[in-house]
């Protein structure tokens, strides 16, 4: 990939704009090239026709992949593959399947959640969008896990110093990204022990954490510590950071389109309530709409690595065993052959459409490695969205909401993507200042 810095590679420019670095670099490459991602860490993206389908071949893994990330998932589902993949997803996949979203108690914990941020939303002056719906789904993350939402604050503080370990900056020292990552880990780890010991102790529960204590592979094992440590952890964090980003830009583009708006109310008005399960999710195609192109444009992975474990061949080349291989759904996603004008937002392009297919989700993995929260993702988001819609024309009738900021679309890609966090909305502004 072309223009490389000293040190730091690609960062800087794909920190700005990863998805247009790419694509200059593949019509300047073609479809293989070389990315420096900082200090060393360099993979080989694949953007050639097939890319997609080696997020399902065998012959690439996740064991290796991500040793950078190995502070903060662990031996989560994240970071395991074969056997032992399958079988710690085998027992965290029935709470987050839409069965198990509909039969459990989430499905109410998601409608009071997204209607309490709703209604907090339309009554701020100004709201910085992509925090609020952080805490929102953190909020929602943590009561599904039977935590108590005073410590709401903290939990989030922590979170975010966790993630500063994903800026390529590689030193352990006093202060740095990295030190008050490993920081931010500890604190988590000492608190979900906590709570595990709590809900060990608890004769009766049904929240995340006792479901998971219960569960019992095909074997009849359980979870041991250090896989619930690590897998709670990791959910909790892909529970709302992902599901954060997506809300915020639904919002933002609906700020920017009166009518798209006025037809999202209208829609949310005319439903019998705030969804609570997939079922009642779908009776909002247009929420459903604006969900998918979100995900579509701002999905929560720009690319996905892997590591091969033997020879592979993509776009008449081979890759040697034990290279770090990445794909891109963010390229895939702005596809002129498969979305006219994709760098359009359009959430008309979902309407009447059957449900997506794997490759038009793909910014939430493949094959096995499909992300376990997508349901929830998309439940969350619609409900938040319909809830917006009949909070706005309880409290605030004919009143769009309004962007703050000129700097509000361009999108953030480290430490994942993310709007800008001087992005701000309102629903009481007389005039938007663009």
């Amino acid at each position: 990939m072309p223009d490389e810095l000293p040190v730091v590679g690609h960062a800087l420019a794909l920190h700005l704009d990863a998805v247009g670095a790419l694509r200059r670099a593949r019509e300047q490459c073609g479809p293989l090239f070389w990315v420096h991602l900082g200090f060393g860490a360099r993979f080989l993206f694949c953007t050639g026709s097939g890319s997609f389908e080696l997020m399902k071949d065998p012959r690439l893994v996740t064991d290796g992949a991500r040793s950078t990330l190995e502070y903060l998932i662990g031996r989560s589902l994240l970071s395991l593959d074969g056997a032992a993949h399958r079988r710690i997803r085998g027992v965290l996949n029935p709470p987050f399947a839409p069965r198990g979203l509909s039969e459990s108690v989430t499905g109410d914990l998601i409608r009071q959640v997204a209607t309490d941020r709703a209604e907090r939303l339309v009554q701020q002056d100004q709201a910085a969008i992509h925090e609020e719906m952080k805490e929102m789904a953190l909020d929602l993350v943590l009561r599904i896990a039977g935590v108590g939402t005073q410590d709401l604050p903290e939990w989030r503080h922590q979170y975010s110093e966790a993630m500063l370990g994903l800026v390529p900056l590689p030193w352990d020292l006093p202060y740095s990204p990295r030190r008050r990552a490993l920081r931010g880990v500890a604190w988590l780890n000492k608190q979900i022990s906590a709570l595990l010991e709590r809900a060990r102790a608890e004769t009766k529960g049904n929240s995340l954490l006792h479901v998971l204590l219960q569960a019992r592979d095909e074997n009849g094992r359980a979870l041991d510590e250090a896989e619930l440590l690590d897998n709670i952890r990791t959910l909790f964090l892909a529970g709302h950071e992902t599901t954060a980003t997506t809300a915020a830009w639904a919002v933002l583009h609906l700020c920017l389109d009166p009518g798209l708006w006025q037809r999202m109310v209208d829609e949310a008005c005319r439903g019998s309530g705030v969804p609570r399960s997939p079922a009642e999710a779908k009776q909002f195609p247009l929420a459903e709409a604006i969900f998918r192109e979100s995900v579509r444009l701002y999905g929560p992975a720009w690319f996905i690595n892997r590591r091969t474990t033997a020879v592979i061949e993509h776009a008449g080349h081979p890759i040697p065993a034990n290279t770090t291989v990445a794909v891109t759904p963010s390229l895939w996603a702005r596809d002129p052959d498969l979305y006219p004008e994709p760098d359009v937002f359009r959430p008309e392009r979902w309407l009447g459409r059957p449900s997506p297919t794997p490759y038009e989700i793909s910014q939430f993995g493949a094959g096995a490695h499909f992300c376990l929260g997508y349901h929830l993702a998309w439940l969350e988001v619609v409900a938040f969205l319909v809830a917006l819609g009949r909070s706005a024309q309880k409290q605030a009738p004919g009143q769009r909401p309004r962007l703050f900021c000129p700097e509000a679309l361009r999108p953030r890609f480290f430490p994942t993507p993310h709007p800008p966090t001087v992005a701000r909305v309102s629903f009481r502004a007389t005039a938007a200042i663009r």
